[in-house]
C-alpha cells in the first residue's frame, strides 16, 4: 500500500498542474552567429549532480555558444513536472525516464517524442543495506520501500519487480518518498525503509557517504532498457528542429570529451559549482567520490557495451524500435499498460546524425589536455 494515498498515475496527473520547476542559471552568452536561437532543458532532478555532465561540460566548454544557442536549464521535481513544462511551452527539451513518456502518451495522449537516447542500459536498481537479512525481490513482502518521489518514473520499473515477484505493489508493500541522497540514506539507516529503489549515481552518492549497500538481484529484460532519454513536443520537433539539433550536438560533445577523460568533467563541475565541494573530507576524497558519479552515468550511457563502437566513434543519441518495443513489454508486465503501442510511434531518429556532425578527435584532445587537480589512473 502506499502512505500517500495516490498511485503512480495520479501522481502524474498532480505533477502535470503542479509549477514550474526552478530554473538554475546555466545561461551561456549567445555566439555572434549569423542564425541564434534559444532552448530550454527541463530536467527531472531536484539539483544539479555531477552525474549530468552531458549538460554542464557543454555549457563549460561553451559546446552550446559556439553553435549559435543560447541555453537554459530549468530543474524540475520529476519527471511528470518536465512534461508539465514541455506541453505548457516553458521548456523545449525534457530529460526524462522513457517510461514516462510512453505512459503519458498512452494514458492523456500528449504529444510527446523521444529525440536522444542518453542512458541506453537499466539505470534503476533495489538496494538494500549491505548487511540486511533481504537478498531478494520477493524478500520484500511486507516491507517498506523507498522511492524518489510518488511521482517519479521509477515506479513502473519498481511495480515490474515486484509483480514478477509475486508481490502487489497495492497492496504488499508501503512505498515511501524519500528523496535521493542524505534523506535517502538516512530513511535506509534509520530503518524507516527496508530498501530503495534509485538510479546508478544516486546509489553510488550514498555509498561515497560511508552507508554500504547490497543489490538485489535483476532480471535479463534490464540489460536492454533506456532508462534516460531527452523529450520534445510533436510542436517542437516541427518548428525548431535546427534549434534541437544543436542542442543535441552540445550533449554529444560533452558526452564525448566525458567519455575520453572523465576526471576532465569533474574538474570542469568543481570550477563551475566549487561550493558543492564535499568539505567534510579531503580534496582527493571529495573529487573521487565526486568522480565515481561521472563513471556511473557513463556505465548507463553505455560506453563499455561491447555491443557499440566505442567513442568517439560512438552515434550519440541513436535509438531502436527494438529498445522501445522491450520498453513496452516490461510496462505491459507491469501492468502500466494494457497493450503495446507502435514502438516507433514513441520516438524519431532525425537529429541522431546532424547531433554527431562534428570534429570528435577535436573534443578527445581537448578532453586530454584540460587540467585537473587529481587525475586518477
Amino acid at each position: 500500500m502506499y502512505r500517500s494515498n495516490r498511485n503512480w498515475k495520479a501522481g502524474l496527473i498532480a505533477a502535470m498542474v503542479a509549477g514550474i520547476g526552478v530554473l538554475l542559471s546555466l545561461s551561456v552568452t549567445q555566439a555572434a552567429e549569423p542564425e541564434k536561437s534559444s532552448a530550454k532543458i527541463a530536467l527531472g532532478a531536484a539539483v544539479l549532480t555531477p552525474g549530468y555532465p552531458y549538460l554542464y561540460v557543454a555549457q563549460s566548454q561553451g559546446y552550446w555558444d559556439q553553435d549559435g544557442v543560447k541555453v537554459d536549464v530549468l530543474l524540475a521535481q520529476g519527471g511528470a513536472q518536465v512534461l508539465q513544462l514541455l506541453v505548457s511551452g516553458q521548456a523545449d527539451v525534457g530529460i526524462v525516464a522513457p517510461e514516462t513518456i510512453v505512459l503519458a502518451r498512452k494514458e492523456q495522449n500528449l504529444p510527446i517524442k523521444s529525440i536522444a537516447s542518453i542512458s541506453t542500459i537499466g539505470s534503476f536498481s533495489i538496494r538494500v543495506a549491505a548487511a540486511s537479512p533481504i537478498n531478494s525481490v520477493s524478500g520484500l513482502k511486507g516491507k517498506n520501500i523507498g522511492v524518489v518521489s510518488l511521482a517519479s518514473g521509477i515506479f513502473p520499473y519498481l511495480k515490474a519487480r515486484l509483480r514478477e515477484n509475486g508481490i502487489d505493489p497495492d497492496k504488499d508493500v508501503t512505498i515511501l518518498p524519500v528523496g535521493f541522497g542524505a534523506t535517502a540514506s538516512t530513511a535506509l539507516t534509520t530503518g524507516k525503509v527496508d530498501a530503495l529503489v534509485l538510479w546508478r549515481s544516486a546509489f553510488a552518492a550514498i555509498e561515497n557517504s560511508g552507508v554500504p549497500l547490497k543489490a538485489l538481484p535483476a532480471s535479463p529484460w534490464e540489460a536492454n532498457q533506456y532508462s534516460l532519454v531527452a523529450v520534445a513536443t510533436e510542436e517542437r520537433i516541427k518548428s525548431m528542429p535546427e534549434t534541437l539539433r544543436r542542442v543535441l550536438r552540445g550533449m554529444a560533445k560533452a558526452s564525448d570529451f566525458t567519455a575520453a577523460r572523465p576526471a576532465a568533467a569533474a574538474q570542469i563541475f568543481w570550477n563551475a559549482y566549487p561550493n558543492t565541494i564535499n568539505k567534510s573530507v579531503d580534496r582527493a576524497t571529495a573529487f573521487k567520490n565526486d568522480l565515481s558519479l561521472i563513471n556511473a552515468q557513463l556505465t548507463d550511457m553505455g560506453v563499455s557495451l561491447s555491443s557499440s563502437p566505442k567513442p568517439p566513434n560512438r552515434l550519440w543519441g541513436d535509438q531502436t524500435v527494438a529498445a522501445w518495443s522491450n520498453l513496452e513489454d516490461y510496462l505491459v508486465k507491469s501492468g502500466q499498460l494494457k497493450e503495446k503501442m507502435d514502438p516507433g510511434s514513441l520516438f524519431v531518429n532525425d537529429f541522431t546524425k546532424g547531433a554527431n556532425d562534428y570534429d570528435h578527435a577535436a573534443i578527445v584532445r581537448a578532453a586530454s589536455e584540460f587540467k585537473v587537480e587529481f587525475d586518477p589512473k
